[in-house]
């Protein structure tokens, strides 16, 4: 669980500020501070008011945790929650240590995982309500969040979490075994395997996971794992709209899902590509920049002699692609006037 610099703290008092400090000094965090302690530290956040502070820092943290009464948290929180792909984790703790709740965005957003780890690290009891926990069941979120896989649709999440428990069978399609689900559940519970997806029975929940926008029924669940990598060349100063243009026919023409891409890669001629640049920052990607004379160290489907003589190299999209994935291009160089787009899989 990388936490870096991704945790806010909010104490109230100095007996909260402690609490904040024991946390702070395992798990890198900001801590914030009511104005009126000020005389007790000198390398803390300090604030005027609570809310003002949350307001601020909402989006810019992916985990909150308060030393307080839950009321307190809830209220301060309650004007910025959205949905529980996008809301942060929150965790309160009380102000004498004792115990550990996970208030907001359990699974997806990582507040019970953190709250088990804060109350192991004071000693205090964790209190986790959601369902599959208390059962001692995975929720498929969960899952998706541990092993980095993007949910299709988040609005079946409760259809599944639902089947698992009350322990109905999940039927699965994994074909490249991304998942290795069954280290989530119980040895006896029902998971039944299909080799081809044809074979998954209808009006019965599953799991899918692949790269591909594969149409589901209602009872089944679409997992996305981030193994595309999306290769990029360009000519200078070519717009967003050209570039993402581009991407989005390419997916669409070979049923791929934008939500498996890992990254986008290019050339590091193209550090400064504003369009580029701005293609990864939309699809929330990274970045991936590629020594350009590594570009010419691999055989690719489509050299060109017209990108030798104006690059340098004989490949730019598919050879990027290509080294940053380690693996192999599932889809060739297509391109418009001034862009090419290749896609490569890590398999």
């Amino acid at each position: 669980m990388d936490l870096e610099n991704k945790i806010a703290i909010y104490a109230l008092d100095e007996r909260g500020l402690a609490i904040a400090k024991r946390i702070s000094f395992v798990y890198p965090s900001k801590i914030f501070l009511k104005r009126s302690y000020k005389h007790v530290a000198n390398e803390i956040i300090f604030f005027e008011r609570l809310q003002d502070v949350v307001r601020e820092n909402f989006k810019k943290f992916k985990y909150h945790v308060f030393i307080c009464a839950v009321g307190i948290a809830v209220r301060m929180i309650a004007p910025y929650i959205e949905s529980k792909d996008r809301d942060p984790g929150v965790v309160v703790v009380d102000t004498s240590g004792r115990f550990v709740i996970s208030v907001l965005s359990g699974h997806l957003g990582g507040a019970n995982e953190l709250t088990r780890m804060i109350a192991s690290e004071l000693g205090a009891i964790d209190v986790i309500t959601t369902a599959t926990d208390v059962l001692g069941l995975p929720a498929i979120d969960e899952i998706a969040r541990k092993l980095d896989l993007e949910i299709d649709d988040i609005k079946k999440i409760k259809r599944i979490n639902l089947a698992i428990i009350d322990k109905r069978p999940i039927w699965i399609y994994d074909p490249f075994n991304f998942l290795d689900i069954s280290k989530f559940f119980p040895k006896d519970y029902p998971l039944f395997f299909v080799q081809k997806i044809m074979d998954l029975p209808l009006d019965k929940e599953g799991i899918i996971c692949h790269y591909e926008d594969i149409c589901l029924d209602e009872y089944k669940i679409l997992l996305h794992p981030k193994v595309l990598y999306v290769g990029v060349g360009c000519n200078s100063n070519t717009d967003f709209e050209e570039i993402y243009g581009l991407l989005q026919d390419v997916f669409e023409k070979n049923r791929l899902s934008t939500k498996s891409i890992k990254a986008i890669v290019t050339t590091e001629k193209k550090r400064d590509e504003k369009g580029i640049i701005e293609l990864a920052k939309f699809l929330n990607r990274e970045l991936i920049f590629i020594k350009h004379k590594m570009l010419d160290n691999i055989a690719v489907p489509n050299p060109s002699y017209k990108v030798k003589e104006h690059m340098g190299v004989f490949s730019v999209c598919e050879a990027a692609a290509m080294i940053a994935s380690k693996g192999k291009i599932i889809v060739e160089k297509t391109k418009t006037k001034n862009v090419t787009i290749a896609v490569a899989i890590k398999l």
